[in-house]
């Protein structure tokens, strides 16, 4: 009897040094194989994603498209204050200079609407008091050319129909 407890013994403790050493094994086998991955196949947990790099730069285009929509605004802003100002200006002494810059800054700001706005201020008042040192031809050749000034696109708008209308209107008028 005592030498099957001794057999038994000798067996348990067999298999636990075989376990032993397999358990020794296994985790260094196991880190080995994580150490033999490539780097590459790993992400960063909150790395962006190519559509998330898309949508980001697309969004900073239309901030940057925003910006620059807030800017120009601004700037036209100005511009027709500047403009409204001259305006008033030039109801006070309405003469030859004062006409040339006051198109010459309409034709500037690159926008029928405004050119024909002011065209419309001029022409108005030319024909109820006379504006010093213009004459019809003068005032038509003004007209005319600061409206050539503007771009293209602008110049074959509706806006300066009526305009080109006056313009031949007081052309007429200098040749008779």
């Amino acid at each position: 009897m005592l030498l099957l407890i001794a057999v038994l013994a000798c067996i348990a403790a067999a298999f636990l040094l075989v376990r032993y050493t397999n358990r020794q094994s296994l985790p260094s086998s196991e880190t080995n194989r994580y150490k033999n991955l490539e780097p590459e196949t790993f992400r960063p947990l909150f790395e962006p994603t190519a559509a998330d790099m898309r949508a980001y730069e697309h969004e900073e285009a239309e901030r940057e498209a925003a910006r620059e929509r807030a800017l120009a605004d601004a700037v036209r802003v100005e511009q027709e204050t500047r403009l409204q100002r001259l305006i008033s200006a030039w109801r006070t002494s309405p003469d030859r200079q004062n006409t040339i810059d006051l198109l010459v800054r309409a034709s500037e700001m690159n926008e029928a609407d405004m050119f024909a706005e002011v065209a419309e201020e001029i022409i108005r008042n030319f024909n109820e008091q006379g504006i010093g040192g213009l004459s019809p031809g003068e005032l038509a050749a003004l007209l005319d050319g600061h409206c050539r000034l503007l771009p293209q696109a602008e110049r074959g708008s509706g806006a300066l129909f009526w305009v080109k209308e006056e313009i031949a209107n007081l052309r007429s008028r200098s040749i008779a």
